[in-house]
């Protein structure tokens, strides 16, 4: 039932066996670099998160909040330079994202969102910029999180994390791309393989694959003239090893 004829549309088409390339060579790595991406889904109250304080938006902030905006007793202090207000306030709960804010190791980016182009709130109303594909919808601005390109409602172009590690494969640096939340758009590049990992069981091994492996090995060294069945054998070698 794992062969393509049982998963894909129309004959398979089969053309004698798969040119296997050869792995690369091991090396020991010296370093690493690592881009980390934690994508929050649903909804988080950012007003609460980080708050002006000492300034006349913190007035503003307990006007317009009233009864859901925090005291000064439930922030976490840290100060900023460059901006309207020289002291924010972290919300309580998030000890550890101050820490890594006062070591250095973190920044808040506020006021963001998706654009094409830059835009006013003059040129958006006229009409005379690119906007983003349905702006409004919320399942569409996801996407355009994971892809970077809000002008397009789909991912056919990977996601901007792929799409780096394309850019970085195709400089000879060895690179790869994984996920533990199952097949993410912002980890899938078009060169670059996308492995996903599980939170807590990390790769695990398919049940009795020694005994399985000779059926495994035939079905992935099939090459196919129809696209669909070689294209689904190409992810099954990926996914069972």
């Amino acid at each position: 039932l794992l062969t393509p004829e049982f998963n894909t549309m129309g004959s398979p088409l089969p053309q004698g066996e798969r040119i296997v390339a050869s792995p690369p060579a091991e090396h020991t790595p010296t370093s690493y670099r690592a881009l980390v991406l934690i994508f929050m889904n649903g909804g988080a109250d950012t007003f609460n998160m980080i708050v002006p304080m000492g300034c006349p938006l913190w007035e503003e902030y307990q006007h317009v909040r009233s009864g859901v905006a925090l005291l000064e007793q439930e922030l976490l202090s840290f100060a900023s330079n460059g901006q309207s207000c020289e002291t924010f306030g972290l919300h309580n709960r998030l000890p550890f994202v101050k820490q890594l804010y006062d070591g250095g190791e973190a920044a808040f980016m506020a006021n963001i969102g998706s654009l094409v182009e830059p835009t006013t709130k003059h040129s958006y109303k006229r009409g005379n910029v690119t906007k983003c594909r349905n702006l409004f919808s919320h399942w569409d601005q996801v996407v355009a999180a994971g892809t970077l390109q809000c002008q397009r409602t789909d991912a056919t172009n990977g996601g901007a994390g792929g799409r780096i590690a394309d850019v970085l494969s195709a400089n000879n640096l060895r690179t790869n791309s994984f996920s533990m939340a199952g097949w993410g758009t912002w980890p899938q590049g078009l060169a670059t393989d996308l492995k996903v990992v599980h939170h807590s069981k990390g790769f695990p091994r398919l049940a009795r694959h020694n005994k399985l492996k000779g059926a495994i090995d035939g079905i992935a060294r099939t090459q196919h003239k129809n696209i669909f069945c070689d294209e689904y054998v190409k992810q099954f070698s990926a996914a069972i090893k």
